[in-house]
């Protein structure tokens, strides 16, 4: 289970040249059919955190984290972390895959 989506992530980007360290403002790219994993799945009946990956040209990218309350159903924490992802603005429009 994975869902698939296009985004632009804006923001500071820390840049390393010939060994030193400089964060490169306004940094924006848009990865195409961008690949959205959770990796882990961390909690209990009332909290629930989630480490997603992100990968672009098969390649891991970067990680948030996300928390919900999960709902004690029938439906795993897995499946319901998807769900809640697609909840959320970032991921408006994700397709599974």
């Amino acid at each position: 289970m994975a869902l698939k989506k296009s985004m632009t992530i804006s923001g500071d980007a820390i840049v390393e040249i010939k060994g030193a360290t400089f964060v490169a403002p306004s940094y924006s790219h848009t990865f195409v059919d961008m690949y959205i994993k959770v990796i882990d799945v961390q909690g209990n009946k009332n909290s629930i955190k989630i480490n997603v990956g992100f990968f672009a040209d098969g390649k891991f990218s970067f990680s948030r984290s996300y928390d919900f309350v999960p709902e004690m159903s029938n439906q795993n924490f897995i499946a319901q972390s998807y769900n809640h992802l697609k909840t959320l603005l970032d991921f408006a429009g994700a397709e599974d895959c």
